[in-house]
């Protein structure tokens, strides 16, 4: 028996074939979410070293004080400065393992022509402000005829120069002066200096060669010169009175060509006993 042959359609599925190959070298869906998770790991890490970095800069360079001085109120800037630059030098102060108080304590100790300093910082500045105010020389601190420093109108000994015309103080009692500390009661001093202001009555070779004695009682000031005698003086007796009459018994002496070899007394109101 004949077959029949029929023409099959060129769109049949037997005919249908695709005309390229699939590409077998695209990235699946899994690869492709692996690659993005460990592209997203790297930039995390990278991220988070970044962090670390900023961390650590930003812990150096605000929590620490590099040196620099900002300064008001002060004399002697370039002394301050150099003293505060060796003390906080780079990197390695780290700002709350330092106190300012005890570090302004320790420099006042160690510099004691300064009267008070106080030292600020803020977190955002490693730069230390600092406030200080220097003692002003009244006087002299001498022993004998070496001069040993200055006193301050405070009181305290500070080392130092000074002009000569300054009065010279001198502790009969062989008390060493000590830089920093307190060498002259406050109203021993006030005294003195309110005798410094009536001077000016006084013959000269005793204003051009004075010196003050202090003595044992706190009540009581020696006045020295070039004469072989003291003026004995009382703190608690105004101190232009005490010169108005050491002016009028140096005359009285003089007319009387009588010449004291020990002392002058003051202590008492309008009474002047010599030796």
């Amino acid at each position: 028996m004949a077959r029949r042959v029929t023409n099959q359609s060129k769109f049949s599925p037997q005919n249908y074939y695709r005309t390229s190959p699939p590409d077998e070298t695209k990235p699946s869906r899994e690869e492709r979410r692996t690659v993005e998770g460990v592209r997203r790991r790297r930039l995390g890490r990278l991220s988070r070293i970044v962090l670390l970095l900023l961390l650590v800069f930003g812990l150096w360079y605000f929590g620490t004080v590099s040196g620099a001085v900002v300064q008001s109120n002060t004399g002697q800037t370039a002394e301050l400065q150099a003293e505060l630059s060796r003390r906080l030098s780079g990197w390695r102060v780290f700002k709350p393992l330092v106190n300012p108080g005890r570090l302004s304590d320790d420099i006042k100790q160690a510099d004691g022509s300064i009267s008070e300093l106080n030292l600020t910082w803020s977190f955002g500045s490693r730069q230390l402000h600092a406030s200080a105010i220097y003692r002003q020389a009244v006087a002299r601190a001498v022993n004998g005829q070496s001069a040993l420093g200055l006193i301050g109108q405070d009181g305290v000994f500070y080392e130092g120069e000074a002009d000569d015309d300054l009065p010279s103080i001198e502790d009969t009692g062989g008390l060493e002066p000590v830089d920093g500390q307190a060498f002259v009661p406050i109203r021993t001093l006030d005294f003195i200096r309110l005798v410094e202001q009536s001077i000016g009555q006084l013959p000269p070779d005793i204003r051009s060669s004075r010196r003050y004695q202090l003595v044992e009682s706190s009540r009581e000031v020696y006045l020295t010169s070039s004469r072989p005698f003291v003026v004995k003086l009382s703190i608690e007796r105004p101190a232009a009175d005490q010169m108005q009459e050491l002016g009028e018994t140096l005359k009285f002496l003089s007319q009387r060509k009588r010449v004291p070899q020990e002392y002058i007394d003051l202590r008492v109101d309008d009474t002047a006993y010599y030796q």
